[in-house]
């Protein structure tokens, strides 16, 4: 029987390990020969000012940030830790080898995957539920998107901890009911941005504020804690006191872990470091990632000052949570709001977007018209006109671009009635790739 060449990365997260029972339970000791592989991360810094010129610039302009006896150590440490499971595996009969390389995690898992003839590559990576369910994970996904080495991948299942019997006996203690707002942040100055517009939210709101100070790799403390302090000091002109909460690893996999198990009203972010030279709307994979999958309402801050003082809401047939949404934010900040109704052209050769009276709106459809004069109540109720929902008539995504431009909108609030895998072809993910301002995703729960 031939003996098969396996691949285990490990050292990527705090649950890697994972992957070895299974491994054993799937193979004999003299059916598999094992590689234990994990990367060195050194901590790098670009040299040059711009936060999204990074992505862009060759490995030459980088210079390594620690020290030679700091990084020795470090390397061995992974080495001691490699040869720990290696020696452990070898105890019940495995052959294994160990491998340690210095680079990118998915580059180099990638190319040693690739160049050694592996018949299997097997990981382990987080269950993915509610926001977090970002297919495989960061790393394990760009893994599997790149290589032609078959993979085997095991979801992590979290412990579930016993309740003493003493507590469940004690009476059930309220829930906090305070809005909670949740910023997240990796220190460039889009995201920080960000971290300013949510204090003002949250100031505003007499919410509490959570700032999620997101580092990769060996950067870790140093980073986080110069990021945190510049967060103190944007906030330090507001009454509220935020806290910090500093978390290592892929921002999408670490932001979408605490998410789902932390509760939140509303998420404010902007671009990270990941938006390389993109265009000046655009928010780059992450930040996409995380407005994909988000079941509470998301900010995406865009634009050099992060002031709202127009605000556009667009507002379709059961979309109810997107006018209250926008509401509570313009009331929040003492913005104006505009409402915005999208009629469906009735000729396809209509190229541009046409303002139509609220009058044919009404005359449209029953459905329609409860809807809009639903909508008109509710804004008389806040103190608003009826003047302030416009109708227009075109294709939604132009219409919308257009209206915003027009009006000169800091956030354009839209609904989604879409999950997961199908935003990327709604309207709602278009507005947040091509609005030059900010634009406030609500989560439409399908009645």
């Amino acid at each position: 029987m031939a003996v098969r060449k396996v691949l285990v990365p490990l050292e990527i997260s705090e649950i890697s390990d994972e992957i070895l029972p299974v491994v054993t339970n799937l193979f004999e000791p003299g059916s598999i020969q094992l590689t234990l592989l994990a990367v060195a991360q050194p901590a790098e810094s670009a040299i040059t000012t711009d936060p999204y010129a990074t992505a862009a610039l060759p490995p030459s302009v980088y210079t390594t940030m620690v020290n030679t006896a700091e990084w020795e150590r470090y390397r061995a440490g992974l080495r001691e830790q490699l040869q720990q499971k290696a020696e452990r595996l070898r105890e019940a009969g495995y052959q294994v080898s160990i491998e340690l390389l210095t680079g990118d995690t998915v580059r180099e898992i990638v190319n040693y995957a690739e160049q050694g003839d592996f018949d299997l590559l097997a990981m382990a990576t987080y269950g993915r539920k509610g926001l977090s369910r970002l297919v495989f994970g960061s790393v394990a996904e760009a893994v599997l998107r790149s290589v032609t080495v078959p993979m085997l991948l095991v979801r992590h299942q979290p412990k579930v901890s016993e309740t003493p019997v003493a507590e469940k006996l004690q009476p059930a203690q309220p829930k906090a009911s305070t809005f909670t707002i949740v910023a997240v942040t990796d220190g460039t100055e889009h995201t920080q941005r960000a971290v300013v517009l949510a204090g003002h939210l949250a100031e505003a709101m007499q919410a509490q504020l959570k700032v999620l100070v997101s580092v990769r790799g060996r950067a870790g403390s140093a980073h986080a804690q110069k990021v945190m302090g510049e967060v103190h000091q944007l906030l330090q002109g507001l009454k509220i006191r935020p806290e910090l909460v500093p978390l290592v690893g892929p921002t999408d996999e670490v932001v979408g872990r605490y998410l789902d198990e932390h509760a939140a009203d509303m998420l404010v972010l902007a671009a990270f470091k990941d938006r390389g030279a993109g265009g000046t709307a655009d928010i780059g994979v992450t930040a996409q990632r995380l407005v994909q999958y988000a079941s509470m309402p998301v900010i995406v801050v865009k634009g050099p000052q992060p002031q709202i003082r127009r605000v556009l809401a667009c507002i379709n047939l059961d979309d109810a949570p997107v006018l209250d949404s926008a509401i509570q934010v313009s009331k929040a900040l003492k913005a104006d709001l505009q409402l915005l109704h999208v009629l469906p052209p009735t000729d396809r050769r209509q190229a541009e977007p046409a303002p139509r009276s609220l009058d044919i709106a009404l005359a449209q459809d029953e459905p329609r018209s409860l809807f809009l004069q639903d909508a008109i109540s509710l804004l008389e109720r806040e103190g608003y006109s009826r003047d302030a929902l416009q109708v227009w008539q075109g294709d939604p995504l132009k219409t919308i671009l257009h209206v915003a431009q027009k009006g000169q909108v800091d956030l354009v609030v839209v609904g989604n009635q879409s999950f997961g895998g199908f935003f990327p072809a709604s309207v709602a993910n278009s507005v947040v790739r091509f609005a030059p301002k900010s634009v406030m995703v609500v989560r439409i729960r399908p009645s």
